[in-house]
């Protein structure tokens, strides 16, 4: 009995720690956001919130697309394809903090991704071209968020 107790309080002392060093990486599935193919037709985006406050737009489909929205700042941020994993209820960051490339550089992402702030709205254009609406409002962030330096955005509120 002893020995099954011993046994069992160093598991769950393992788990602890293995949670502690995770949690920084895990991302908590927020719900859905709006989602539109260069066509028109609606696919599906999962929205995840990092522990920092970050949120993770997930574009699924045949070609899956990510991208990370800051409220601190104001923008967005593209990580690598290969930068999460996704499980049931969560996705996990192999980084923390996410490298990303701005939606602002435009030499290295190389489009104009049409960011815009509108009632409470922030939408963007992915680099496959679909178009995202992520209401603000509905998952608690300010309706204005601040601009990064250097960098001007369409903004009627």
């Amino acid at each position: 009995m002893k020995l099954f107790l011993g046994v069992a309080v160093i598991c769950l002392a393992g788990s602890i720690l293995l949670l502690g060093f995770a949690a920084p990486h895990m991302w908590s599935n927020e719900g859905k956001t709006s989602a539109a193919e260069k066509d028109g037709s609606e696919i599906g985006a999962t929205v995840y919130r990092s522990k920092g406050g970050d949120f993770l737009i997930a574009i699924e489909g045949a070609s899956p697309e990510a991208y990370i929205f800051s409220p601190a700042n104001g923008s967005i941020g593209i990580p690598n394809g290969n930068q999460f994993a996704f499980i049931p209820f969560f996705a996990y960051s192999k980084d923390v903090p996410v490298p990303v490339v701005f939606s602002y550089n435009k030499v290295k992402v190389e489009t104009d991704m049409g960011v815009s702030f509108e009632n409470g709205m922030l939408k963007f254009t992915t680099l496959q071209g679909r178009r995202v609406t992520f209401d603000l409002i509905a998952f608690g962030i300010p309706v204005k968020p601040p601009q990064p330096h250097g960098h001007t955005q369409n903004i009627s509120l």
